[in-house]
């Protein structure tokens, strides 16, 4: 008995064999894949419950301490948040270099000695006066805004925003490392970069800054207004962190005060074209504060900001950011593969007509 095919709807070849169609992949509601589904999804919303729990318990310890978190204790908070992830061991591997900048920072201090002998004090007090008409900026702005044992708003947040330079980068390399490991790297390297040429342009050229060229008569008095500003009774940042950390009085060109969060906007402008612009403001407030709490002279930050910048061009030049590609999982080449198959017998045309057979005799 001969069998011809019979068409619903649009002519098909004759030539097409019979051939059922097959779902791509099971939906996640049958048998055993729903099962699966929902545990993954239940593991997701314990380990994200207990991450939030973390860090609502971290926090209210800093202000049960009355303390301001330092870089160590960031570090060792984005340990434990990992370690509670399951992603330990490759947190430890992969933050390396940050441990090694720590130890390379604390390492400078013992030639500190050393640099104070051979200080500079009169090019960057000649520069910032040759760009604002016979001024220094610093002392400018403390005589016209700091007020003596009365403090504003903007010194509590000149304050605070002061020791967010070092850890805003952590912040952000730990975002990279957990949601966008694709920049990960490239930051860790120009963040690497911007910080040792700092290093060694201290090494080579140790400069004062306004408030020691003040003590030493150099200029008008300076106030060092991160050390007088009163939190009544939480703990000054910047004294919290002078206690964990020697810090290198000389260390002030370039700034990397204001080198680090131009790294951090440029980065963030690449990753995320749409709205990473934005965070200009970051810098823009950062170099306003260390000039006027007396910490850096405005070359020291227009230094700082040439140095981002090389540090970024020589590492960033070749990536491309794109929103959201990185968050997207890469697609499995295998089951790709699968998709394309053919199935045995001929073609399956979608939305194509049903073909039936019947008998004729």
């Amino acid at each position: 008995m001969q069998r011809t095919p019979q068409v619903t709807g649009a002519a098909v070849p004759r030539t097409v064999p019979l051939a059922p169609e097959q779902p791509d992949s099971a939906p996640p509601s049958q048998g055993p894949s729903r099962f699966r589904w929902r545990q993954l999804a239940a593991g997701r919303r314990v380990l994200f419950a207990v991450q939030a729990l973390y860090v609502l318990l971290f926090c209210g310890w800093l202000l049960y301490r009355h303390s301001f978190p330092g870089p160590d204790v960031i570090a060792i908070f984005l340990l434990i948040f990992a370690l509670i992830a399951a992603r330990g061991l490759r947190f430890l591997q992969d933050w390396t270099p940050f441990v090694l900048v720590l130890l390379a920072y604390i390492g400078l201090t013992g030639v500190t000695q050393g640099l104070i002998a051979r200080v500079h004090y009169g090019f960057p007090i000649m520069a910032d006066r040759a760009m604002f008409g016979g001024h220094v900026p610093t002392v400018w702005l403390q005589a016209h805004f700091y007020h003596p044992g009365q403090m504003q708003w903007y010194d509590y947040a000149a304050t605070l925003l002061y020791p967010l330079h070092f850890v805003v980068p952590l912040i952000v390399a730990f975002v990279f490392w957990w949601w966008r490991p694709r920049y990960y790297w490239p930051f860790v390297v120009s963040y690497l970069l911007l910080c040792y040429a700092g290093f060694l342009t201290y090494v080579l050229y140790p400069m004062a800054p306004p408030w020691l060229a003040g003590y030493m008569a150099r200029i008008p008095p300076v106030h060092v207004i991160v050390a007088e500003v009163n939190y009544g009774g939480v703990i000054n940042p910047v004294e919290l962190g002078q206690r964990l950390f020697k810090t290198n009085p000389v260390a002030a060109m370039p700034s990397l005060h204001a080198g680090f969060p131009v790294l951090v906007w440029l980065v963030l402008w690449r990753v995320w074209p749409r709205w990473g612009w934005a965070s200009v403001i970051y810098p823009l407030a950062m170099s306003l504060a260390v000039v006027y709490l007396g910490e850096h002279y405005v070359i020291d930050v227009l230094a700082g900001w040439l140095y981002a910048f090389a540090a970024f061009a020589v590492v960033w030049r070749n990536e491309r950011g794109e929103p959201g590609e990185a968050a997207r999982p890469a697609p499995d080449r295998n089951q790709a593969a699968k998709l394309k198959q053919r199935p045995s017998g001929g073609f399956v045309a979608r939305g194509a007509a049903r073909v039936r057979s019947r008998p004729v005799a």
